[in-house]
């Protein structure tokens, strides 16, 4: 057992499973899962904005806790707010010696529960969004990409919009519904895509912090949840060096079946010509993602050529 537990960061597209893989993993018993959504390692108004200048080390510590420690899932609360207060001075001193180390120990301080454990498993949403700041910080931390077929994401109750922001918040006042077409959510889940492969791949301040492939699991839902799931399994097993695990077995049986996670739902609102049209561009959208080298790309394909 190391002194700092090693971190495996959980993420994806919205509505892409990230939370049934990271419970998977959860039921490890050599992970503990992070359950508190406190992300200060990666709002935009946190350590990657203080890293990168455009907090100052005061604004930082003074707001975290507003931001991050008061509120029904903040740290506070099951925490004394005098823990907060030793690991903030001990923070605000030893920042301008050693920025990364003291932004690597509050995060440990804070969020990693003393319990023994090997590793962490941690699902903050912006986890592969915040790459780059992530891998500076744990140059030895692992990373789950989770993705599924981009038409089921696509028929999701709330799917990525291709939209930006305001023009969401228009159509809102407007009293127009926020579903959005089955097409569009494909382009919008393609966006998203394109975004986490640049900042898993991406620079910053002119140095290259790629996520090493040997630190990167991509996992396909669909592969996971199929009834020759196994070498999938097996796949995030190797990738991740953990053991394989009764617990872990038991919670695929029970939670990681197709119709728990609504696999091939994109065909309720797509049939017939419809759903050949959907399907030949989803087909479309993969081969251009693979075309620009997006690392989902190919296990993506794969996944369509052999489930459908």
């Amino acid at each position: 057992m190391t002194e700092r537990p090693e971190v495996v960061f959980v993420g994806g597209v919205a509505h892409s499973g990230s939370s049934l893989v990271a419970g998977l993993l959860d039921a490890h018993p050599g992970l503990a899962p992070l359950h508190v959504a406190a992300p200060f390692h990666t709002d935009d108004r946190g350590l990657p904005a203080l890293l990168a200048g455009q907090l100052g080390l005061e604004e930082f510590a003074g707001g975290f806790r507003e931001r991050w420690w008061d509120g029904a899932e903040g740290l506070g609360d099951s925490r004394d707010a005098s823990v907060l207060d030793a690991e903030l001075a001990r923070f605000r001193d030893a920042y301008y010696r050693d920025p990364l180390s003291a932004c690597r120990e509050l995060f440990t301080s804070l969020r990693v529960p003393e319990n023994g454990a090997a590793g962490v498993v941690d699902t903050s949403p912006g986890n592969l969004r915040q790459a780059q700041t992530l891998v500076r910080l744990f140059p030895e931390a692992r990373f789950v990409h989770v993705v599924r077929d981009g038409r089921d994401v696509a028929a999701s109750p709330a799917s990525p919009s291709p939209w930006p922001s305001f023009s969401r918040t228009w159509s809102e006042k407007l009293g127009h519904t926020r579903r959005v077409s089955l097409a569009a959510g494909i382009r919008g889940w393609a966006s998203r895509l394109r975004e986490l492969d640049a900042a898993i791949r991406g620079e910053e301040d002119g140095t290259a912090h790629p996520v090493r492939a040997d630190r990167l699991a991509v996992v396909v839902l669909d592969w996971l949840v199929d009834r020759g799931g196994e070498t999938a399994y097996e796949e995030l097993l190797s990738r991740l060096g953990l053991e394989d695990d009764p617990a872990m077995r038991s919670f695929r049986e029970v939670r990681l079946r197709p119709q728990d996670v609504g696999r091939g739902r994109w065909r309720e609102r797509a049939r017939g010509p419809a759903a050949w049209a959907l399907s030949h561009r989803y087909r479309r959208t993969l081969d251009e993602l693979a075309r620009e080298g997006n690392h989902a790309a190919n296990p993506l394909l794969d996944a369509y050529e052999e489930l459908g």
